[in-house]
Order: C-alpha cells, then structure tokens, then sequence
C-alpha cells in the first residue's frame, strides 16, 4: 500500500512503476512518461488523488514478479483502487486522468505489440471502463513524452509536452458532471 501523504507544499514524485497518493495539499507530480501512462485517480470531494507509473500493460507478459504496485496496467487500477478504498474513499466518486502512452520510436514497421504506448493506454482504459471510473482527461499518444503535475486542492492537472505549450486541465466537479453525462 502507498503512505498517505498530507501537506503543504509538498510534492510527491511518482518513479517508475511506483504509485503514490495524496490528500489535501501537495502536487503529484510524474515526469518524462513516454510510452508510460501517469495514471491518475482523484476525488474532487476529499481532494484525494493517487496516481501510478504505469509501464507495461499487463504483468502475465514479464517474468519479473516485483511488487512495484504501480508497473503494469492489470496491477496498478486494482493497486490505486485499494489505497483509495484503504481511506475510506469509493469509486463511485472518482475520476481519472491518463497522461502519456506516446509512440516514441515508432515506424511504419513497428509491429503492433511491440507499441506499448498504445497497448499501456488501451489496457488502463479498459480497465477503468470495467470499473465504472469516467477518464475525464486524456493526454495520449503521439511521439512527444510528456510530463504531469496535479495539484490535490485545486483539482489543477498541468501537462508539459516537449515542445509545446503547457496544457491545463480541471479535474473539478464540472469536469466530474460532464463525464457521468457522457
């Protein structure tokens, strides 16, 4: 399970296949996903979010069996799910976010399984479908990594794509009416 983190000005970095949640104040903070998906859940009314780095789409693929709770798309919803839950939190009053899943290498050529930006996207998306938690913010795909910074209080998620302008999004509870609409 990840430590509860709670506090001003804090922010807590998200590695590679970690998972880490926030309550309160603080930023979540994932830098240079490329074919990764920052997998962010949040709770606008406890001004909770847990988010995961997630690598790779399905653990039954790799040999490795580490506990990185985060590393692989079939683990980390059901791992962000129970940290919430482990706070008293429902699903039924959640949002997400996915940021990243870029194709960075990627040719004409480049055979479908070995896109796992693609795969990582489709595969966290199915599985919060499953579960009934709306993506109310999406930042996939393309070549260029990216990088997120999600304020708890302010419900504020900041994406810095390479060489772009910075993009801005609002996990508040208009963006939450909109997705239970849809």
């Amino acid at each position: 399970m990840a430590d509860v983190k709670s506090g001003v000005s804090q922010t807590a970095f998200v590695g590679l296949g970690e998972l880490k949640i926030v309550r309160h104040e603080g930023i979540l903070a994932c830098i240079g996903l490329g074919s990764c998906v920052g997998t962010l859940l949040y709770d606008v009314r406890t001004q909770t979010g847990v988010l995961a780095h997630v690598m790779l789409p399905d653990s039954s693929i790799c040999n490795d069996k580490d506990k990185l709770d985060g590393k692989y798309a079939n683990t980390a919803v059901p791992a962000l799910l129970q940290t919430l839950a482990d706070v008293g939190i429902s699903k039924s009053l959640l949002v997400a976010a996915l940021i990243g899943g870029a194709e960075l290498f990627k040719t004409v050529e480049t055979p479908a399984a070995l896109r796992i930006g693609a795969r990582n996207v489709d595969k966290v998306s199915e599985l919060l479908r499953a579960v009934g938690v709306p993506i109310v913010a999406r930042e996939v795909g393309g070549s260029s990594g990216r990088s997120l910074y999600f304020n708890v209080a302010t419900g504020k998620l900041e994406v810095k794509v390479c060489g772009m302008e910075l993009r801005v999004h609002t996990l508040g509870m208009a963006g939450i009416a909109a997705a239970k609409a849809a």
